[in-house]
């Protein structure tokens, strides 16, 4: 009896033995498997990105571009000035080189937007700036964009004037910069932002529909011309709007025929001066 335990006990420690080598045996096995499968998945991504950049440099060709938003410049010009051209990779171009040489080229371009449209087709997408305002500096006269970036030299006022229907003359305070392309720049540093803040808030009132001339030469004492018939005094950049809206309604008031000087400096004590009325 004590000879059959002492065999038992001593199968079981061989066992244990086995059963130890044995699990070891696996885990080598399963980590090799493991590096094996890391190491095909590893190859596979590999061969696919390969496979798709010889795709792409293979088939992903641009054989149609299409410009669209450009009312100033010619598509054509645009398309020569990018540098794009037919065959050319999809992928190869670089997009924001493209859209600052076009930016830089057409100062009435103030924004461009490039789009792959897969398999074969580039888009460009222009955003431009519009004419709003004209200045005068040394008997030279600037096409302004809202924001106040120059927008182009004309040589006279009639040819300024031609720019747009709606284009105002700005009488601002002494500018000593003034390059196509980039904002104006003022004598004091703080008169772009008094100014460009003003005629964005005047914009937005009624009475800026007719107002042909913009006089801001002295910030506190900004003057507007109303459909060449009235003078509208506002004073300093305060209270724009509801001075704008004051001094309407007493334009309103009177006849189409009426012209004059209208005081809107303070809504409370404003006052009309007017030559006709009926």
């Amino acid at each position: 009896m004590k000879e059959d335990v002492k065999a038992k006990r001593q199968r079981t420690n061989a066992d244990v033995v086995m059963d130890d080598r044995y699990e070891k045996l696996r885990s080598k096995n399963r980590t090799k498997h493991l590096r094996r499968s890391i190491f095909s998945v590893i190859t596979a991504l590999v061969l696919s990105i390969a496979f798709i950049i010889v795709c792409a440099s293979l088939f992903l060709r641009i054989h149609q571009v299409n410009i669209t938003g450009s009312e100033f410049y010619d598509d054509a010009e645009i398309l020569e000035t990018s540098g794009v051209e037919t065959m050319q990779n999809l992928y190869a171009i670089n997009k924001r080189e493209i859209e600052s040489a076009i930016m830089t080229n057409y100062p009435y371009i103030k924004n461009v937007t490039i789009t792959r449209q897969l398999p074969t087709t580039l888009s460009f997408l222009i955003e431009e700036d519009l004419p709003a305002y004209y200045v005068e500096i040394a008997g030279e006269y600037f096409i302004l964009s809202d924001s106040l970036r120059v927008l182009e030299l004309c040589s006279s006022e009639a040819e300024a004037r031609t720019r747009s229907e709606e284009i105002r003359r700005l009488v601002a305070p002494q500018i000593i910069y003034a390059v196509v392309g980039q904002n104006v720049r003022f004598s004091g540093n703080s008169m772009f932002v008094y100014t460009s803040s003003m005629l964005e808030e005047l914009s937005e009132t009624t009475l800026y529909e007719k107002v042909s001339e913009i006089d801001v030469s002295d910030k506190f004492s900004i003057t507007l011309r109303y459909d060449n018939r009235f003078d509208v005094m506002l004073g300093n950049n305060q209270d724009i709007r509801a001075k704008a809206s004051f001094a309407m309604g007493m334009i309103e008031s009177f006849s189409a025929e009426a012209a004059g000087t209208i005081n809107a400096e303070n809504i409370e004590s404003g006052y009309a001066i007017v030559d006709k009325r009926d």
